[in-house]
């Protein structure tokens, strides 16, 4: 159920200065991107087909975020498995509903997907129970491998993003929606672009 006052839609490149990266401190250091920075960020995403998800207040202000996405399994007849990713709500916000809204709005978008099996996710000991409201239940164990930071510089890295955007034939519609493979493009029941 979603909180009154507060929609539940697709990121928009105008969230980016209305509160996405503070809400994004909740959960990880989110220092605001340069335009270019979000551009791309925003392509490459949509490129490996992640989708963001924000909670707005009706001022417009960003409170709660989660992005999904999901993969074509060789097994299983090719199923596919929906994964979900940087739940984060604003520090005032919290215990309000907000992150069970966006969560179980990613799950119901997943569920819409033919083939989709299952959703899974990563989180810390102590969001367990917050997650098995949801229907989530401990499975296996998550890992992760720290990989070194890239020696080059973020210069250098914008300036070979610039590049490719150029070569490519610049950096197209942010709010485009790769949609699966096969399909028309847009989401089951939704004739929408958003950003991913």
């Amino acid at each position: 159920m979603i909180p009154d006052g507060i929609t539940i839609r697709e990121l928009e490149f105008a969230d980016f200065d209305n509160g996405l990266f503070d809400c994004l401190s909740a959960l990880s250091p989110s220092p605001a991107l340069q335009e270019f920075d979000r551009t791309l960020a925003c392509s490459w995403r949509r490129d490996a087909g992640v989708r963001t998800l924000v909670a707005v207040t009706s001022a417009g202000r960003v409170i709660g975020t989660a992005s999904y996405f999901w993969e074509t399994k060789f097994t299983r007849n090719l199923c596919l498995v929906g994964h979900v990713e940087d739940v984060s709500v604003d520090h005032g916000q919290q215990g309000k509903g907000v992150g069970l809204a966006l969560v179980g709005e990613a799950i119901r978008r997943l569920r819409g997907l033919p083939r989709c099996r299952k959703v899974i996710l990563s989180c810390s000991q102590a969001n367990v129970p917050f997650y098995a409201k949801l229907g989530f239940q401990p499975h296996e164990v998550s890992m992760r491998l720290d990989l070194a930071a890239p020696s080059h510089s973020q210069e250098a890295d914008r300036a070979a993003s610039s590049r490719l955007v150029q070569e490519e034939g610049g950096p197209g519609d942010v709010r485009g929606d790769p949609g699966e493979p096969g399909d028309d493009g847009g989401w089951p029941n939704s004739g929408e672009e958003h950003v991913p």
